[in-house]
């Protein structure tokens, strides 16, 4: 989908234009997109496979002293954002990863954020020269606790957005479904987090936004979505079954949550128990991904 150039925020962590409190708001579902953003599927295209390709550099996987070396994300000038996490000792099931940038085969180090226990990266994502994290200590593929961090490569000073613990006062975090589950347009990140409720599933997700100097509250962009997508000064969201129990099985909304405002961007249709998996976006193109439930199955 192409986006027309879009009316960025500023480069100042003015307040933030999103509800205060953890309550959030869900907004309703309408049934046509609304002319408030300009972005129009007139212009969609189906993906198809890549063209030819240029290797600029390659990531090794060996790192000091035994350790594990691995992309996170890809900035929009080619660089990487890498995570290190060094060899687990006798009796160790993880150990604290660092999160740094590698351009060509140079490499830049943020200081490790230690603790009491140590954690993995398990997420990130990047914007000209802000990054933004996910660590967690958890092994277990059920549940997952987060730290949040953001950093200017810059100046290499991570900060720490967000503790599951503080909003869930428990580590059994249900995991989160889909694959982008944090994003950042450089003043702002947006991540999803899910909470346990009384319905039958157990848990809900809706997507948390701070501004990345943490000079502003913690609050709920949007209930009962997934995929946040930094887009037009804003985030693109997903809505459909498996976040919202109250959509068609065989449905899904995109939609932009912005200044306030909610606007469906479009729609489209699922096979029974398919999913969108996948969502990312540029100044000018929103692209996501489809999945049938036997794609799911096969895919580990």
């Amino acid at each position: 989908m192409r986006i027309p150039p879009p009316t960025m925020p500023g480069n100042t962590t003015t307040a933030s234009p999103y509800p205060t409190g953890t309550g959030g708001t869900r907004p309703s579902v309408s049934g046509s997109s609304t002319s408030s953003w300009p972005l129009t599927t007139r212009g969609a295209q189906v993906a198809v496979d890549g063209r030819d390709y240029t290797t600029l550099y390659t990531v090794d996987p060996h790192g000091s002293a035994g350790a594990r070396v691995g992309v996170r994300a890809v900035r929009a000038d080619g660089s990487a954002v890498i995570q290190n996490s060094p060899s687990p000792g006798p009796g160790e099931f993880l150990t604290q990863s660092q999160v740094g940038i590698q351009t060509g085969q140079a490499r830049t180090w943020l200081p490790a954020q230690t603790g009491s226990q140590p954690r993995q990266v398990v997420a990130a994502a990047a914007h000209v020269k802000s990054l933004v994290w996910i660590e967690t200590k958890s092994t277990d593929l059920f549940y997952q606790d987060w730290k949040v961090y953001a950093a200017r490569v810059d100046e290499r000073r991570p900060i720490l957005l967000g503790d599951s613990f503080d909003l869930t006062k428990t580590d059994e975090v249900p995991t989160p479904p889909g694959v982008e589950i944090i994003t950042t347009d450089g003043v702002r990140a947006w991540w999803m987090m899910t909470y346990r409720t009384k319905s039958q599933r157990g848990w809900g997700a809706r997507i948390m936004v701070r501004d990345i100097a943490g000079r502003e509250p913690l609050t709920t962009a949007v209930d009962k979505a997934k995929l946040p997508t930094a887009a037009a000064g804003g985030v693109a969201y997903v809505r459909s079954r498996d976040v919202d129990p109250t959509m068609s099985a065989t449905q899904y909304d995109i939609r932009l949550h912005r200044a306030g405002a909610d606007t469906l961007v479009t729609s489209g249709q699922l096979v029974k128990d398919g999913q969108v998996t996948a969502m990312c976006a540029s100044d000018t193109i929103l692209a996501w991904a489809v999945r049938p439930p036997w794609a799911l199955r096969d895919t580990p």
